[in-house]
């Protein structure tokens, strides 16, 4: 049953970004799912090419930020936040166990390509709700833009990790028949025909709310199925 309901939301999730880039016209779309429970929000992790050993030591170099050679649980669990990142200190402790190879209990500059690769090809991803900007859309129930993401210090921080560059974001909340925000989805680069950066409107926001609306059904179904079982 879990593996059944997994399956339907990895259905929903390509089909979101999909239909999302294609009628917006946008580099990203990305749908984040609601944990109230953990207040956290979780998508599946974006693929791409893995960053080499020498991109990984410059990483290190950033996480180490009082410049003593390797990083501690709380060092990885800050970079982590900072990326955008939200992960259980039992979770860290496990991961930091298996990758510290010397069993000193911290992670050096050799361990720390091990455990990043390890960390990104993990399919989830998580988002903590406090102090982030899904977490505004889900308190507030309202749609974020960010017409300027370089005034956005997090966002700028997640670019410098993730090499990409983020200039706008629109991000609509997914609601269910109650009303409750039970996800996010977040747009990233609005382009015209030509490929120019440019803008969101009105009629952009229109048309996500459409696709939240459809979005919510199948959602709900699932969630909705997963209490069931629970129960």
């Amino acid at each position: 049953e879990r593996e059944r309901r997994q399956n339907s939301l990895d259905t929903i999730f390509k089909a979101v970004v999909v239909d999302g880039k294609k009628i917006l016209n946008t580099d990203r779309c990305t749908l984040y799912v609601v944990d109230d429970a953990r207040n956290v929000a979780w998508s599946e992790q974006r693929r791409g090419k893995m960053p080499s050993a020498r991109e990984l030591l410059e990483l290190f170099d950033l996480y180490d930020e009082d410049g003593d050679g390797h990083v501690t649980i709380e060092e990885i669990g800050l970079a982590l936040y900072r990326s955008g990142r939200s992960m259980g200190k039992r979770r860290l402790e496990q991961i930091v166990s298996e990758a510290d190879d010397d069993d000193s209990g911290t992670i050096e500059r050799g361990e720390f390509v091990a455990l990043m690769r390890r960390l990104l090809r993990e399919k989830k991803c998580y988002f903590p709700l406090d102090n982030s900007l899904i977490g505004d859309v889900v308190r507030s129930g309202e749609h974020v833009y960010v017409e300027d993401a370089h005034s956005e210090s997090l966002l700028t921080v997640l670019d410098r990790y993730t090499g990409y560059d983020t200039h706008n974001l629109l991000m609509v909340p997914v609601k269910n028949s109650s009303g409750k925000v039970i996800a996010v989805i977040e747009m990233v680069n609005k382009r015209n025909k030509e490929g120019e950066l440019v803008k969101f409107v009105d009629r952009d926001l229109f048309l996500l709310d459409m696709l939240c609306g459809h979005c919510a059904v199948f959602i709900g179904q699932v969630l909705h199925q997963a209490t069931v079982v629970n129960n």
